[in-house]
């Protein structure tokens, strides 16, 4: 296992190699934002632009060689030392750094809520086929399957923040349920106390009510199609498990439901490991920043959506890394899983299968 989990790291070192000298050949090809900008800079005050690009050029080591410049850029790469950003006027690292636990608070629940209901639901599904549940559940993965995360987040800020604020319901003001449209972090850094029908609550922090009631929305929004298609997965695989010759031998021998369901779910996990893990892949490359963007999140989806707008290549290049890092250790994960939730499946089947 050991060996295996080794080798699986070492050609995940090799593909992020292959592609960061990608990235570094794309950027050699591309026009270089800061040499547009220093050359502005100097037409704006008079100066010789030729002159100012040069100087850029020497400032930052472009005068040197192409093989100094591709060597110098991998040593920062795995040294993490990512560049200035001029737009945040941060350093890559930091800023990234400032920003990650603004996108995890919201990616951590809502991954989990979409396992738990998504899986749960499905199974339930599954082993009470063409019962009503199974009709409900159905029409409710169906619905969530069939609505785009951004109109779903644009509806529930026009409910909550529009029609609660003045509806008064069975003579109840509904708003009191009146969540937060844009996300506020100056929230965490307050420690305020309120009391709510006799339970005192700390206002500030990560953990606490107000930070809670904010995430309400993301949270909601990205687990709804992610619960969604969970859900039909896990029906459809543990429905194709559900008559097999094991689970006819173990109801044999006079095992009971959850026993059953227990053997089920195991074999069911390897498939459903990989849907996970591409769906993981796609709320951190699109939805992110969908989420972040209506929602005003300061996260790392916001942080990209605005690196691409105003071009700022440092940043640009960091979370490419940061993604292929994400993808590249969810798939190592994965292959753990598979010789985990599959003895028959061993390691150099999966390292040869791979490559």
């Amino acid at each position: 296992m050991k060996w295996y989990i080794a080798r699986r790291t070492i050609w995940a070192i090799i593909v992020l190699w292959i592609t960061l000298s990608v990235t570094w050949m794309l950027l050699e090809l591309s026009p270089n934002q800061g040499e547009l900008q220093a050359a502005q800079q100097a037409a704006m005050q008079g100066q010789d632009a030729d002159k100012a690009i040069e100087d850029y050029k020497k400032r930052e080591g472009l005068d040197k060689p192409a093989h100094e410049r591709y060597l110098s850029y991998m040593v920062n790469m795995y040294t993490l030392n990512w560049g200035y950003s001029t737009e945040w006027d941060k350093n890559v690292i930091s800023l990234f750094l400032d920003r990650w636990p603004f996108t995890l608070q919201y990616i951590l629940p809502s991954t989990m809520l979409t396992m738990l209901v998504g899986y749960g639901l499905g199974l339930y599904s599954a082993l009470n086929q063409y019962d009503r549940s199974d009709y409900v559940a159905t029409f409710i993965a169906f619905f969530g399957l069939s609505i785009p995360n951004f109109w779903f987040a644009i509806v529930l800020v026009l409910i909550t923040a529009v029609w609660f604020s003045d509806l008064v319901l069975f003579g109840v003001d509904m708003s009191m349920f009146q969540l937060p449209v844009f996300y506020k972090s100056e929230v965490i850094n307050t420690s305020e106390t309120i009391t709510i029908m006799g339970i005192e609550l700390v206002r500030g922090g990560w953990f606490t009510f107000d930070n809670v009631k904010q995430l309400l929305l993301p949270v909601i929004v990205i687990s709804t199609a992610g619960f969604a298609a969970n859900m039909r997965y896990a029906r459809a695989y543990t429905l194709e498990y559900a008559n097999a010759e094991f689970v006819k031998t173990a109801r044999a021998k006079g095992a009971n439901s959850i026993a059953v369901t227990r053997h089920i779910l195991r074999v069911a996990l390897v498939p459903l490991s990989t849907i996970l893990v591409f769906q993981l892949l796609s709320v951190f490359a699109t939805g992110t920043v969908v989420i972040e963007f209506i929602f005003s999140i300061p996260g790392l989806g916001q942080v990209t959506y605005l690196s691409f707008v105003n071009q700022d290549t440092p940043v640009i290049l960091g979370i490419t890394v940061i993604g292929v890092f994400v993808a590249l250790f969810g798939f190592l994960l994965q292959d753990i899983a598979y010789v985990y939730l599959d003895p028959r499946i061993d390691y150099g089947d999966r390292t040869g299968g791979a490559g």
